[in-house]
């Protein structure tokens, strides 16, 4: 789950609840549609974008009843979960990507391999290693080499592994992509994507609709002249929580986030080429 704060129209702040699997359905929306020149498209097509649409399907009954932090009694976020509830929603999140195909679980598992390697302290020299983690690295680790092979034998002259690395960069791009949009942090984004071609991306937030930005890409790296997105979210107070009961019991809203991408310039206000 994705929190970000929002405030209303009289001023009264609200934590904003994203589910991981909007969030990684706005991934595909644009994967689908990304690969005008000079940026590659993604390959192989349909099994990494069906990938990239549901690499976070493990997080559904989370995102429906999400955990809160006893410290602080906040809604915890993707950054925030206990390793061992990591570890049960990624592993769930692979099996569906096992489901696609070998190549969707090969890049989904070395997703979130590279995510545990990366971000968790179980890796901090003050901290014991955590057992759960070097487990599941060395289960994956495994798996991910009988699903490279499988994935190799229906085509060896085309599915090698520098072409499954390839695909995992275009996973973790697009993820990054679109937590850019959800997490609503940074006002301007400078990247490169899978194959090297640099472009900036700005938002320009309505001012008097919060939940509604123009983000314009230079250069144009789609295939549509322009895309509309969306992603559902919904509101709760901002507060100490006492259990997931009463976070699932409180008052709030449903809202859409939307986003319309546009070609542009960044710098000042976005203007259409």
């Amino acid at each position: 789950m994705i929190r970000r704060t929002l405030i209303d129209g009289r001023g009264q702040e609200h934590w904003l609840l994203i589910d991981q699997i909007e969030h990684a359905r706005l991934a595909g929306e644009i994967a689908r549609v990304w690969g005008a020149e000079p940026f590659a498209p993604p390959w192989p097509r349909d099994e990494l974008i069906a990938a990239v649409f549901h690499h976070d399907d493990g997080w559904a009954a989370w995102d429906a009843r999400p955990g809160i932090d006893p410290s602080n009694g906040q809604p915890r976020e993707f950054t925030e979960m206990p390793i061992a509830e990591s570890l049960v929603i990624w592993t769930k999140s692979i099996a569906a990507g096992e489901s696609i195909g070998p190549l969707a679980a090969w890049v989904v598992s070395n997703h979130f391999c590279a995510l545990l390697r990366r971000t968790n302290a179980w890796q901090a020299t003050s901290i014991p290693p955590s057992p759960e983690a070097g487990t599941f690295l060395s289960e994956q680790q495994a798996l991910q080499a009988n699903w490279l092979e499988a994935w190799q034998r229906s085509d060896r002259a085309q599915n090698t592994p520098a072409a499954a690395e390839r695909a995992l960069e275009y996973l973790q791009f697009f993820d990054a992509l679109s937590l850019w949009l959800c997490c609503g942090k940074r006002k301007e984004e400078s990247a490169s994507a899978p194959g090297g071609t640099r472009f900036r991306a700005g938002l320009s937030v309505d001012p008097a609709r919060s939940i509604q930005a123009m983000a314009t890409i230079s250069p144009w790296p789609l295939t549509v002249e322009e895309l509309p997105l969306t992603v559902d979210a919904r509101t709760a107070a901002v507060r100490k929580y006492a259990s997931r009961e009463e976070l699932a019991a409180a008052p709030g809203e449903r809202l859409t986030l939307e986003w319309r991408f546009c070609p542009g310039v960044i710098d000042g206000d976005p203007a259409r080429k």
